[in-house]
């Protein structure tokens, strides 16, 4: 039964992605997942009942994350959910779900919160006012509501790197702006770019630029 959890899980995590991402795949992934429920469902009304919770919330989250909430309320009768239960034919379940996921498909696009430039625009400002903070994957998917994984691989796609990358190259601007800019000294320059030892900020400076922090103040200033 635990593989099968499992497996179900999995199942769900990349339907979830599929449909987020408006890919048409998503239809594999549904099939799989009903396939390994079986025509009529579990027998175990344990397990059928933790299927059931499982697909509700990759539904769920999957249409809070698009923003399609509201709209799925009144145009696609969302509370029918509260009276699934394992006593409902499976078929029942297959179909509300299959005919729902397809509906996210067909309205993904047209009511997506953000549009690709807007998010562009948005993780770009965070990280840029942020650089001492935390930017990890996770902490910059929340601020765009998406999931991490999908992020990196639709940045990537949309500007032909990462966003490490990214960082990595707003904190050698940042640096030396204030390496010529201020008279800060290299402790306070390496917090302000989130180093926690400043000796990790001239490894950092020296791979990225060529010399030390202090050799570029001194070069450059002349």
């Amino acid at each position: 039964m635990h593989n099968r959890n499992a497996t179900a899980e999995l199942l769900l995590d990349y339907l979830k992605q599929r449909l987020l991402e408006g890919d048409l795949d998503w239809g594999t992934s549904f099939r799989k997942w009903v396939e390994l429920s079986g025509e009529d469902g579990p027998e175990d009304p344990f397990l059928r009942l933790r299927l059931m919770s499982g697909i509700s919330n990759t539904l769920l989250q999957t249409l809070q994350e698009l923003g399609l909430t509201e709209k799925a309320h009144s145009g696609m009768n969302l509370s029918r959910l509260l009276y699934f239960n394992i006593n409902t034919h499976w078929s029942d379940v297959i179909s509300f779900y299959h005919t729902f996921f397809e509906w996210i498909i067909s309205n993904r696009s047209a009511t997506y919160k953000h549009d690709e430039s807007n998010i562009l625009s948005m993780i770009h400002q965070y990280i840029k006012s942020h650089l001492a903070d935390d930017l990890s994957l996770t902490r910059i998917a929340q601020e765009v509501s998406l999931n991490p994984s999908y992020l990196s691989r639709w940045y990537k796609r949309t500007t032909g790197k990462g966003i490490s990358d990214y960082i990595l190259e707003k904190k050698v601007d940042l640096s030396k702006e204030l390496l010529l800019g201020t008279a800060l000294k290299m402790h306070e320059i390496s917090g302000q770019l989130g180093f926690s030892d400043q000796h990790y900020f001239f490894r950092f400076f020296k791979k990225t630029v060529g010399c030390t922090p202090q050799e570029y103040r001194e070069q450059k200033r002349g």
